[in-house]
């Protein structure tokens, strides 16, 4: 999702904080392949003002785990 990236901060911008970000496309990515490939500016916008997104905790998952080479 890096690609939108400068289109959540642009204008008129993803109306979004760092968390909603996140939890905005985790919730992309979950949805599946094909929604994944499918997503536009103005999908994740629409999205966004609608609230069509869960919160998560994607970020806490890094630290439940040891990290092994």
């Amino acid at each position: 999702m890096a690609r939108f990236y400068n289109d959540w901060l642009g204008d008129p911008g993803i109306e979004v904080g760092d968390d909603g970000w996140n939890d905005l496309t985790a919730e992309v990515v979950g949805r599946g392949k094909k929604f994944y490939k499918s997503i536009t500016v103005p999908k994740l916008q629409k999205m966004a003002i609608n609230g069509d997104y869960h919160e998560n905790f994607c970020y806490s998952f890094q630290f439940t785990f040891p990290y092994n080479n």
